[in-house]
């Protein structure tokens, strides 16, 4: 029986054939031996429409049948031109990685292959931008790209429209988006652009895949490639698989993007111009000669713009707005919307966005939506966002900041913008915009940065140009930093029209009239635009200055329609201030809508952050938003200001002392706050009169005294005390808890220091109840934190120096105890990054001398202190505080014998003196001499009270007894053994060690049983701070120096150990302690001491002095020169005995001086010991000043 007939047919389009090219097709999978095939043209044609055919090829077919760039002759492949491999599937040369058409000229052949029934056209309006691909033929409407490489690519955008002319009315006349891997053979659906979805403009917000409905209105389309479309050689074609003929169911294009590439890190620089640098009379920041600065970069002709920007539609480069060299000018007069994109940039951490932009070059007096958006977006163009968004006091969105948004409307001049990009971004594809939704003036851009910032970002004064700044003339520097005198003050009363520009950065929105009545005087500074209203100051040195005040009022009590009635929030105004030009901003004052109704007066204290030498101050109204976008309007309240003033003068003590004796004197003086004290006498045994804090009123509110702004340098110190059961005569103090339970809740009083001293009352008005804590804790710090063993790293701390933080409470301060403080020089120094010449020879000594002349010569600083008592309980321990001393430091800081007092002069201890006064820089004692013998040695095996007694000044957390056991076979008997809950130390009584030797004791901590009474735990990360640390101290415990660390996995049994004693300290007056600073309460952590002894050495050591007089001549010349400097600058004072005095200080400082270096010469020869008598040190004084 016949088979039937079968006939399969490919259909080749005419207007599609235009040229030679292949067409290769899979044979249908139907077996057969006796199969024909035709080209066959239906009737009826022209006999002009003619057709060829070549190298026609029927059989054994190729793999991928040569992937479209190649025929197939018996199974192999012969390739195209620009093609090669086995299979054609290798490009000979690069194909291009994106695609990008704006259409605003012809489509080329780099970018397309066959363009179809379309032709560029502004009958849709503007699609996206300018002109568009409007297809409207007759015939096939068909648009297709070359092959891109896209194995880094991300997606495929554009901007899409139906109907300019008619309307498509059904699914099949719908445009189809495909891609075809290997060059045509087959295609991939990717999307349908449904017919009835794009009619008129818009965003798309979501992304448009195969089978999902668009948004109606949509126009904007942003589609993610699949993995299938990554490869070497895609390419994509628009068709129209039907439509009703000639200008039928039309669609525009408009905009093709095809890019993406996640790992991007391009920085972007445009100066639009031949180099980077623009044409002005500035220098490099690194101070190198004048003029431009080469930058390896590629610069197109000046009329147009480069490739840094994605699009720029209606943009050219040249001069606008009297710039000096060429911008990027965009914008027109025709109302439509204008933009200028950025590239995709994968930003780092510490990336910046900085350019120059002038908007119209004038003020705009209509009122028209012709302001420029600054955004960005991280989904390839979706959706955008303000690079920084509009942020309000009440806004909980904003986390506290203070922002205008990344908004421009018209004004004069040209305006430099630094936005430090958000963390956000970092690490995403972002891309940036600058956007005008209705363009009726021109615009432009200079010097647009977007990369790694500057150093300080030029601190708001200079050009960021790939990390090098361009400062402004006046400033200089890596950064930017002043190097011209500015106003230190500014005064306006606002009595003429004139705005002054010496006095005004920027006033846009205002005048001066009376339209909201008088406030102070006269006319007022008026805000009623309908744009930006703000008021900016020029910079000003505000170093010196104290205070803000003025005279506001917004809207009016009677609602003039000049002023009308403010109705919430955002239509109140903020003042701010920027001390990096204006680069970021902090708020200082929120002028409430309800309360300035009213006119009022504002005294405002500066907070000390304000207090720069480049300060500006800006009062501002919040913008219009709506639908999420900036807009233009006079709905707002308008608002005056009127005399303003910024300005004031303090000059700081450098010393505060105060006894508390004095009532209503000098400690109302000198302390700004202590909530909840009263002056007493009495507590704790204090027969003084103190500062006493009875902690009765249960408000959880905190205690502290603060002291008003110091000048502080290094070298100054800081006393108080507290009394702990001596026989010393009291005079600084401090104790807490004195009649509570040392074992119980610390409520500790923490000493914190602050250099944002006027932060007291950081911008609160002078006429406002504020309560104490108005200050940001963030600006507090200890005065001195605490160095353990877990922390000898950190910064501050020595491992040479291990001390508690200033903190304070009932385990180390439940008795009166005198407290001495030698001020760290790393919180306030004033002159950080002094130095002090070098290649001259100086000795150390020498280097020490000039140092000290240089920080004479430094400026006024502000600290101050507090002394605070925080906590939510509602009772808390008692405290008390006495007799305060900060200031220059006494001499060896009286030794830890005395205290200091006016004029830095001690007042020693009952038993103690120091040098005779004609040896010392100011008049007065040291208290470093003991009036009695003090004992040369220790030895103490604990098993008498007396003996122990006898030896040892302090012993807390101990006691005699045998919790550890006998320590064999070292030790037998009791032991001093350490089972507190409180402070564990056993301090020695002052010892003379000049002619000591070791320090040999017995040691054990916790033991190998683990028993309760003798135990260990050594889990935890702070388990290094149970150590047993051996320290001495030379000034009776202001300092400790640590001479062993003792570990407890070490000691676990008992050992012996013995110690040289350092030369530092074979001194008179040392104290020796052990001591443990962390453990975890009684019954924890225990530790034993046994067989304590100091050891003498059997004889001086003569020949060690020799070797000093060996090599003390090479600084005889220095001292001499030295000394002639100094006794001809000390010789121009009037009083004689005043320069005779000096001279013997002099002397004898020197003679200290080399005494000290005998030292380390005799510790490089490597002897054993040195003990220089006080005989001996006399006679070389003596020696010394006779050379001098």
């Amino acid at each position: 029986m016949p088979q039937k007939q079968q006939l399969v047919a490919a259909v080749i389009i005419r207007d599609l054939q235009d040229k030679q090219r292949h067409l290769p097709r899979d044979v249908p999978k139907h077996s057969s031996q006796a199969t024909r095939f035709r080209w066959h043209q239906p009737a009826p044609f022209d006999k002009q429409q003619t057709w060829a055919i070549d190298n026609v090829y029927i059989g054994d077919g190729c793999l991928d049948m040569c992937s479209g760039h190649g025929r197939c002759i018996q199974g192999s492949c012969v390739c195209d031109e620009q093609w090669g491999g086995l299979y054609c599937d290798e490009p000979m040369t690069s194909l291009p990685t994106q695609l990008k058409d704006n259409f605003n000229r012809a489509p080329s052949n780099q970018n397309w292959l066959t363009v179809n029934g379309g032709k560029l056209s502004t009958v849709c309006g503007a699609v996206a931008s300018g002109l568009a691909l409007h297809f409207s033929g007759g015939c096939s409407r068909l648009l297709v790209t070359v092959d891109l490489n896209l194995t880094n690519a991300e997606f495929i955008q554009f901007y899409f429209m139906y109907g300019c002319l008619i309307t498509p009315s059904n699914r099949n006349q719908g445009v189809l988006l495909e891609y075809s891997v290997n060059g045509g053979i087959t295609w991939n659906l990717l999307m349908e652009i449904f017919y009835d979805q794009y009619s008129k403009p818009g965003f798309v917000s979501e992304l448009q895949y195969l089978g999902c409905q668009a948004w109606e209105g949509s126009q904007f389309v942003n589609i993610l490639l699949p993995p299938d479309a990554k490869e070497i050689a895609t390419r994509f074609r628009w068709w129209q698989p039907r439509h009703d003929g000639l200008d039928q169911n039309d669609w525009a294009i408009d905009n093709v993007l095809i890019s993406g590439s996640a790992d991007q890190r391009t920085v972007m620089l445009d100066t639009f111009s031949s180099a980077p640098v623009p044409q002005h009379e500035r220098s490099p920041a690194d101070a190198g000669p004048v003029g431009r600065i080469a930058f390896d970069m590629f610069m197109e002709d000046k009329t147009s713009v480069n490739e840094n920007w994605l699009f720029h539609d209606d943009c050219t480069v040249e001069r606008f707005c009297d710039s000096p060299d060429a911008v990027m000018i965009c914008g027109s007069h025709d109302g439509r919307e204008v933009y200028a994109v950025t590239h995709d940039l994968t930003p780092t951490e510490g990336w910046i966005l900085q350019f120059k932009i002038s908007v119209g070059c004038k003020v705009s007096e209509k009122i028209a939506q012709n302001q420029i958006h600054v955004q960005y977006s991280t989904d390839f163009g979706v959706s955008w966002n303000y690079l920084v968004p509009q942020c309000l006091p009440a806004d909980p969105k904003c986390s506290g900041i203070v922002s205008q948004p990344s908004v421009f409307f018209p004004t004069k001049g040209w305006k430099r913008i630094t936005y430090p990009l958000p963390e956000s971004l970092v690490g995403n594809p972002v891309r940036f915009r600058f956007y005008q939704k209705y363009s009726d003036v021109q615009w432009a851009i200079d010097n647009f940065y977007l990369g790694p910032g500057c150093l300080d970002n030029c601190r708001g004064h200079g050009d960021c140009l790939k990390e090098q700044c361009i400062c402004d003339p006046g400033y200089s520097g890596p950064n930017c930093y002043l190097t011209h005198t500015l106003k230190t003050f500014l005064k306006e009363r606002f009595d003429s029209e004139e705005i002054k520009p010496d006095l005004w950065m920027s006033l846009e929105g205002g005048s001066t009239c009376t339209e909201c009545g008088i406030l102070a005087e006269n006319t007022a500074l008026y805000f009623g635009g309908s744009t930006v209203r703000q008021a900016i100051t020029q910079d000003l040195d505000l170093r010196g200055a104290k205070f803000l005040q003025y005279w506001g009022r917004i809207g009016s009590e009677n609602n003039m329609t000049s002023c009308h009635r403010p109705v919430c929030r955002k239509e109140g105004v903020l003042l701010d201030y920027s001390k990096d030009g204006g680069i970021t901003w902090t708020l200082l004052h929120e002028m409430d809508f309800q309360k300035y109704i009213s006119v009022r007066h504002d005294y405002i204290l500066l907070p000390e952050d304000a207090l720069t030498n480049t300060t500006r101050l800006r009062w501002w109204q919040p913008f219009v938003i709506s639908n999420g976008i900036v807009v233009a309007g006079v709905e707002r309240a308008q608002w005056a200001l009127d005399n303003i003033l910024i300005g004031g003068a303090e000059i700081n003590p450098s010393q505060l002392v105060d006894t508390f004796d004095d009532e209503g004197s000098s400690h109302e003086e000198n302390w700004s706050f202590y909530p909840n004290a009263v002056r007493t006498a009495g507590f704790c045994g204090n027969p003084s009169f103190h500062l006493y804090w009875p902690n009765k009123k249960k408000d959880k509110t905190h205690n502290a005294l603060s002291s008003r702004e110091l000048i502080i340098q290094p070298g100054y110190m800081m006393q108080f005390k507290v009394r702990e059961n001596d026989t010393e005569s009291s005079n600084s103090y401090i104790v807490v808890g004195c009649e509570a339970s040392s074992c119980g809740d610390l409520h500790s009083v923490m000493l914190e220091y602050t250099k944002d001293a006027s932060l007291a009352l950081p911008g609160v008005l002078i006429t406002r109840v504020s309560g104490f804590d108005c200050c940001s804790s963030d600006s507090w710090q200890l005065v001195q934190t605490q160095c353990l063993p877990s922390s000898s790293n950190s910064l501050g701390c020595s491992p040479f120096q291990f001390h508690e933080a200033t903190i304070y409470n009932a385990v180390n301060s439940s008795s009166w105890k005198r407290i001495t403080i030698q001020l760290p020089d790393h919180g306030f120094e004033l002159f950080p990054q002094i130095t002090v010449p070098t290649g001259r020879g100086w000795t150390r000594q020498a280097e020490e001398w000039l140092l000290t002349l240089f920080v004479f010569l430094g400026s006024l600083s502000a600290t101050q202190f507090r002394w605070i008592q925080k906590g939510e309980e509602t009772e808390k321990q008692s405290w008390a505080i006495d007799h305060v001393y900060i200031g220059e430091a006494c001499p060896k800081l009286c030794s830890g014998h005395g205290y200091c007092t006016t004029g830095a002069v001690c007042i020693c201890d009952e038993s103690f003196q120091g040098l005779h006064p004609a040896l010392l820089l100011k008049p007065g004692d040291d208290c470093s001499v003991f009036s009695h013998e003090l004992p040369s040695y220790i030895k103490d095996n604990f098993e008498s009270a007396r003996v122990t007694e006898a030896n040892w000044e302090t012993i807390q957390g101990g006691a005699i007894g045998s919790g550890c056991g006998q320590l064999a076979p070292y030790a037998h008997g009791d032991s001093l053994y350490f089972n507190g809950c409180q402070i564990r130390q056993a301090a020695t009584k002052p010892l003379d060690l000049t002619r000591a030797s070791k320090i040999m004791f017995v040691l054990q901590i916790g033991s190998t049983s683990q028993t309760d009474s003798c135990n260990s735990d050594l889990s935890g990360p702070h388990a290094v701070d149970k150590a047993v640390l051996l320290q001495y101290s030379v000034n009776n415990g202001i300092t400790w120096h640590v001479i062993a660390q003792h570990q407890p996995k070490d000691f676990m049994q008992a050992q012996r150990v013995s110690y040289n004693v350092p030369l530092e300290a074979r001194v008179k007056g040392v104290l020796l302690r052990w001591w443990q600073p962390r453990h975890n309460g009684t019954g924890h952590d225990q530790w034993a001491l046994d067989h304590v002894e100091v050891v003498l050495t059997r004889e001086f050591d003569e020949n060690k002095f020799n070797t000093f007089e060996k090599r003390f001549k090479p600084f005889k010349l220095e001292m001499k020169m030295l000394t002639k400097v100094t006794k001809s600058l000390l010789l121009t004072a009037k009083d004689h005995s005043k320069t005779k005095l000096h001279d013997e200080f002099f002397t004898a400082a020197w003679a200290q001086a080399l005494l000290q270096q005998k030292k380390k010469l005799t510790k490089g020869c490597q002897t054993v010991d040195m003990a220089l008598q006080p005989a001996t040190a006399e006679m070389h004084k003596s020696k010394i000043s006779v050379a001098l």
